[in-house]
């Protein structure tokens, strides 16, 4: 620092914890300094219930120590921040409250930076303008991600599942199996014993795999080359299941049954449908896994 600046060793210390983090690290040495003296310090206790974020009043908290929890109203965990982090920008940049709170995790010390210093430091700093903007960003993604994954916690298979189910018999011919699927433009089909019972699926995968690159006759019964004991889910499960289902096991078609009895089909492109509007979910993990 200028030696010119004539600064207590409190400021001192602020000054030094900015410059080590980002985007502090990017202003000015001036800049810097003006937002070290604009500093306010307040120490808080884990488990306290102390409302700390003001909407009326937004702020840009940073940790100097300790660990804190944002929350969305509901209490859904939004972000676990500690020392370098921060938050309170979201209501800095869009001027509105979302209705958060903060809980302290872990007894620390938080940096208070007020409105008037965030809007200077923004307008005098395209390098801390960007890095809250991208932050702002990455809030909204995971907020997304988690409202859709809420989303799967509260919907049951019943609901997403088609409400048709196509089938063969085991004594069916591949070439069978193989029109129903040309025809319901599908890609698998459930293969019944005769009970009506599942004995298996057959699915494009199969077809590629067993049938044409082991250059199978097509007039061979279906009971060949089908998937035999299939992992299965039940109608009233959630969503969230089948996933966990198809990840664990590398799968994109998972029967659905009732009473042991099977009634539809749920399939990977069924989730994505559901899950849509955010696709960086586990979905994804699942088509590298078995494409």
């Amino acid at each position: 620092m200028n030696a010119d600046y004539n600064i207590s060793p409190e400021l001192q210390e602020t000054y030094n914890f900015l410059k080590d983090i980002r985007p502090f690290a990017s202003l000015s040495e001036k800049l810097l300094l003006d937002a070290a003296r604009s500093i306010t310090i307040s120490y808080h206790r884990a488990g306290s219930n102390e409302q700390i974020l003001d909407y009326d009043n937004p702020t840009l908290f940073i940790v100097r120590s300790g660990v804190f929890d944002v929350k969305s109203k509901q209490g859904d965990l939004i972000d676990r921040v500690s020392m370098g982090g921060f938050f309170g920008f979201v209501s800095l940049l869009t001027g509105s409250s979302k209705g958060h709170t903060l809980s302290v995790y872990e007894d620390g010390l938080l940096y208070r930076i007020e409105q008037s210093m965030f809007r200077k430091l923004r307008h005098s700093s395209t390098d801390f303008d960007q890095h809250f903007t991208k932050a702002f960003e990455n809030r909204l993604r995971v907020g997304l991600k988690r409202r859709n994954e809420n989303i799967a916690l509260s919907t049951r298979i019943s609901d997403v599942m088609p409400k048709e189910l196509f089938g063969v018999p085991q004594t069916s011919s591949i070439l069978q199996a193989a029109k129903l699927m040309s025809e319901k433009d599908i890609a698998s089909v459930v293969v019944f014993d005769e009970n009506q019972d599942l004995a298996g699926i057959f699915t494009d995968k199969d077809c590629r795999k067993r049938v044409i690159a082991n250059q199978v006759d097509s007039a061979s019964p279906i009971s060949d080359v089908m998937t035999a004991n299939p992992i299965v889910i039940d109608v009233n499960d959630m969503v969230h299941e089948a996933t966990i289902i198809m990840m664990r096991h590398q799968i994109k078609h998972l029967p659905v049954v009732r009473n042991s009895a099977p009634v539809s089909m749920v399939t990977l492109s069924d989730l994505i449908r559901l899950q849509r509007s955010d696709p960086v979910l586990i979905i994804n993990e699942i088509y590298r896994g078995s494409s």
